[in-house]
């Protein structure tokens, strides 16, 4: 079995070599125990979250990923402003719907 500090050594190197994964705007903190690596933090994109993943796994000595990675939203709300735009296009739907248009 391979040591802890090499294999984590190695995990994050492929990581510097993944253009899509930004370690420095999104660390990715990286834990390894008995072949099994878990990945924890947040990725820009879902895109990078799939290739941290998959270069993890690459890894030799690395027999499964544990998988705590968040993908960082488009754009950061508090709840109330998610209500509302969540609700904007339900509400515009209940108002077209009880429009009626006279013919011509």
């Amino acid at each position: 079995m391979k040591n802890r500090d090499d294999v984590t050594r190695e995990v994050m190197a492929a990581f510097e070599r993944e253009p899509l994964i930004n370690l420095h705007a999104s660390p990715i903190r990286v834990d390894y125990s008995n072949g099994e690596v878990t990945l924890t933090g947040e990725t820009e994109t879902l895109a990078a979250k799939k290739i941290a993943l998959e270069a993890a796994g690459k890894v030799p000595g690395v027999s499964a990923i544990i998988d705590r990675l968040h993908v960082m939203p488009a754009e950061r709300m508090e709840d109330g402003e998610i209500r509302t735009t969540s609700a904007m296009p339900l509400s515009l739907k209940i108002f077209w719907n009880h429009m009626h248009f006279a013919p011509w």
